[in-house]
């Protein structure tokens, strides 16, 4: 859901051998897959359909570069040829990165990066399609909302051209400016904005009553510590119980988000995930509360990946009462692999499950307290407290 939802993986790995051979390689296919590349070195390929396959490909390379009628780059062939790999499985959070790719995924998962401030994903349709905008961003300022679809940035279609791509579009120069085309409900809407440095804060902690508030929107390298502060700093003003936030909170880190579940469950599984071959690996939670007391969890549509890690750990130890509309339903994991040439790529590798067994991928975390908000509000990222019929009752339940 997320192009910032991701379990960092950052050991290279045994990679399937995929090579492409431009006109400036001399190469020999022989019937066992023999290939020579620049620089005396050779590769044997024993699957016959990958030899036949890369002859195709290196065919097809030297015949479109020899007859198309503009001159073309072959770094740039190559690299869609790359990207077209990747795409060919039809997921969506399974991608090839080139170095401005990584990079981007890079500065997203540490909190910081320069742009317009939106967090989005890729849906069904191709359609880039707005998670959140984050909170004081220029994207927010200028009034985008949740469920918007991006059509254009800056006069370039972005549909059904890869999530990586739209998002590196919309990255830039802090002063530099960008115009989106977005649809909303039929209507095309142009926004005209200036891309600055965006630090995302993901915790943001305050008192209602003797209530702890606490909206926790991404799972970023900086979340625990952010967290752990708000705990500790609403205990001191004399927190009773806690309402915690994950509306519009689209996932980010798995081992971010055990370390925050380890705050309210303590000792046990978090999670566990299960590979294509039925590999189990279980993710455990220490004994480290930092908030033991009544507890409510508030989500929504937008609530995706990680977050639902969190709110089915929280329903499947009764640790608390959640509280919404049903969850996005991403229950797939992917791991962030680099490349010594500083690109990478980002690949789904398994299922994740909630302490119980349950996988939502597609499915979605059904809340204990099923709440809708007010229909003119639905899609907005800050609602006004005396109009937040969720938030009331998640209140009313902890007998505020």
């Amino acid at each position: 859901m997320d192009n910032q939802q991701t379990k960092k993986g950052f050991s290279f790995k045994a990679l399937a051998i995929i090579l492409i051979i431009t006109n400036l390689c001399t190469f020999l296919l022989t019937g066992t897959g023999l290939i020579n590349l620049p620089n005396h070195v050779t590769v044997t390929v024993s699957n016959q359909e990958m030899v036949q396959g890369i002859k195709k490909l290196t065919l097809l390379e030297r015949q479109l570069k020899r007859t198309y009628y503009q001159d073309l780059d072959t770094t740039t062939l190559m690299e869609g040829a790359l990207k077209g790999l990747f795409a060919a499985t039809g997921d969506p959070y399974t991608e090839y990165l080139n170095q401005d790719d990584f990079q981007s995924l890079m500065d997203s998962t540490a909190g910081e990066f320069e742009g317009v401030g939106i967090v989005v994903t890729e849906n069904e349709s191709g359609q880039i399609e707005v998670i959140v905008p984050i909170k004081g961003s220029p994207a927010a300022e200028a009034g985008i909302l949740s469920r918007d679809i991006i059509v254009k940035v800056d006069g370039e279609e972005v549909t059904n051209k890869g999530l990586q791509s739209a998002v590196d579009k919309m990255r830039g120069k802090s002063g530099s400016a960008v115009t989106l085309e977005v649809l909303r409900e039929g209507e095309t809407l142009s926004f005209d904005l200036v891309r600055e440095a965006i630090v995302s804060k993901t915790v943001h902690p305050k008192m209602i009553g003797d209530v702890g508030y606490i909206e926790l929107n991404q799972f970023n390298e900086k979340s625990t510590e952010e967290l752990k502060s708000a705990l500790e700093d609403l205990k001191a003003k004399g927190m009773t119980a806690l309402v915690l936030d994950l509306r519009n909170n689209g996932g980010g880190i798995l081992d971010v988000c055990v370390e925050i579940i380890d705050m309210f469950i303590g000792e046990g599984i978090a999670v566990y995930t299960e590979d294509k071959a039925g590999n189990r690996t279980d993710y455990h939670s220490k004994e480290g509360n930092l908030w033991d007391g009544p507890m409510t969890v508030l989500v929504n549509e937008n609530t995706a990946s990680a977050s639902e890690i969190l709110a089915g750990a929280v329903q499947d130890y009764d640790r608390g009462v959640v509280v919404g509309t049903k969850t996005f339903g991403k229950g797939v994991i992917q791991d962030v692999f680099p490349l010594r040439d500083q690109s990478g790529y980002k690949v789904t590798v398994a299922q994740y499950f909630t302490p119980d067994g349950r996988n939502i991928d597609k499915k979605g975390i059904e809340p204990d307290v099923v709440v809708e908000l007010p229909e003119d509000l639905k899609n907005h990222l800050t609602i006004p407290e005396e109009n937040d019929t969720q938030l009331e009752k998640a209140l009313e339940l902890l007998g505020n």
